[in-house]
């Protein structure tokens, strides 16, 4: 456990857990991806990045999108140490008291790089950026679920989708 995190209140904690999730979720597909096939793989099946497809063209540049940002992670092999401290960076960077260990964690995580790399720098460059783009990636995702239901109000009402995942990214108002 992160003792920043424990110190929040519930609701802040709840509040950053549901607005990270997506970033966090990426970062766990990123380490069943396989850079050279471009597939994933999860306990024994291996599925290919070229299954999933859309006819939306909006749709589409997200899936390409997440391609990408799945393929850079995967890209920098990072440790589960680092791949820990990167998560808990991400969940505490939007905290309203939690700057200081977010900044903790980023400098901590950029000290692992730095132990297993001669110049953590580009790593931890290409790391921000790739967060910036998942929290876009995240709005798109939300705004594309959206459009779903709009478009077919019943897939949520029969239950088609989890409930966790309706709750997790129910568009807002």
């Amino acid at each position: 456990m992160v003792d920043g995190f424990m110190q929040l209140s519930q609701e802040e904690q709840i509040s950053l857990l549901k607005g990270g999730v997506f970033e966090l979720a990426t970062i766990v597909v990123a380490q069943h991806y396989n850079v050279e096939t471009t597939s994933l793989l999860i306990d024994t099946e291996i599925i290919p990045a070229t299954i999933f497809q859309s006819s939306d063209p909006a749709e589409m540049q997200f899936i390409i999108a997440m391609h990408g940002c799945v393929h850079e992670f995967a890209q920098l092999h990072l440790t589960s140490t680092e791949t820990a401290l990167l998560s808990a960076w991400i969940l505490l960077e939007r905290s309203s008291s939690g700057q200081y260990i977010s900044e903790q964690l980023r400098n901590c995580l950029q000290q692992q790089i730095a132990s297993r790399l001669a110049d953590a720098g580009p790593t931890m460059q290409t790391l921000c950026d790739l967060i910036v783009r998942l929290r876009a990636l995240a709005q798109e995702h939300i705004r594309l679920l959206g459009q779903l239901s709009i478009t077919y109000p019943q897939a949520a009402d029969r239950g088609t989708l989890p409930e966790l995942y309706k709750e997790l990214f129910t568009p807002t108002s």
